[in-house]
């Protein structure tokens, strides 16, 4: 059995930080060590999503065909409006 939930909720951008990796020593004579690995936190209003460098790349390399739909998708919506402006 599989499910599948979804919530839409909209947050107003904040701001976009970079947090370089940390290595964390500890133990006797530090001889331990923990890497946390570089983030990228986007803050969204409540909401703090915290990417990956990976992912932040993805997401760059993505954001601009996206947006270039949505583009598209005003000039379309926008021409139909003229055509019928015009009948």
């Amino acid at each position: 059995m599989s499910s599948f939930l979804t919530a839409t909720t909209h947050f107003t951008f904040e701001s976009a930080e970079y947090w370089p990796e940390k290595v964390n020593r500890y133990g006797p004579d530090d001889r331990y060590e923990s890497r946390v690995p570089a983030y990228i936190y986007v803050r969204l209003g409540a909401v703090t999503v915290m990417l990956t460098i990976e992912d932040a790349r993805a997401l760059a390399d993505a954001l601009p065909n996206v947006l270039a739909e949505h583009e598209y998708a005003d000039y379309v919506a926008d021409a139909a409006v003229q055509v019928k402006a015009v009948a």
